[in-house]
């Protein structure tokens, strides 16, 4: 099979999949054709790795109904395309850095990397950090030890040149913005865009525009 042929194939099996999965598919669907398209002509790539978060269960905030499962839907579909995939669901603080940590080593000699996260984010001026499920957050400083910035992530990424794909479906109306935002007038809605200089080489998705939500469904 030809790799124009195998792309076809894989983007009309993420169509239907789309379809039955909603929004939170439809962006990974976008991610994984802009990735196949940019590989090389002549074969797929010797090792993929990807990372993906399920956050639902949270503690001090109402539960959220759709991460974990749309979490567990994207990790079959990159397995089924070979990918290496760590994998990480309803996690505390020191289980996202530490499943952070087990990817960027998996991702050494990777020659295409995604991450999708599903689950409460929050932005601060210009720097996006997505929630752990353990997390109570009564200022802005607590951002800095109870949640993971999305530099962090991105940083791990660029460490070498590969395909590198990052999907963010954290857009969701939340209730730690609420809670922060009377204490700090940089707390805004929904996730911050990402500067390019900043993430040079890499594609990332929203689940909305940014300084915007989107409902849990």
């Amino acid at each position: 099979m030809s790799f124009a042929t195998l792309g076809s194939t894989i983007s009309a099996r993420f169509a239907i999949l789309g379809g039955l999965l909603g929004r939170a598919f439809a962006a990974m669907t976008l991610g994984l054709a802009t990735l196949l398209l940019a590989l090389p002509a002549q074969a797929v790539p010797e090792r993929r790795v990807a990372l993906v978060i399920g956050n639902s269960a949270y503690t001090a905030v109402p539960r959220l109904a759709n991460p974990q499962r749309d979490a567990s839907a994207i990790s079959a579909a990159l397995k089924r395309l070979g990918f290496e995939v760590v994998e990480g669901y309803d996690l505390r603080m020191d289980e996202m850095t530490g499943i952070v940590r087990e990817f960027a080593q998996k991702l050494d000699g990777a020659k295409a990397g995604v991450v999708y996260y599903a689950g409460h984010g929050i932005a601060v001026g210009d720097e996006n950090y997505l929630i752990p499920v353990d997390a109570s957050l009564k200022s802005e400083a607590d951002l800095d030890f109870r949640a993971v910035n999305v530099q962090l992530i991105l940083r791990q990424m660029q460490r070498d040149e590969r395909v590198n794909v990052l999907i963010l479906d954290a857009c969701r109306d939340n209730p730690f913005t609420t809670q922060l935002a009377a204490r700090s007038r940089s707390v805004s809605r929904g996730l911050t865009a990402i500067e390019t200089q900043s993430a040079s080489g890499i594609l990332i998705a929203f689940a909305t525009d940014p300084r915007a939500t989107a409902l849990d469904g």
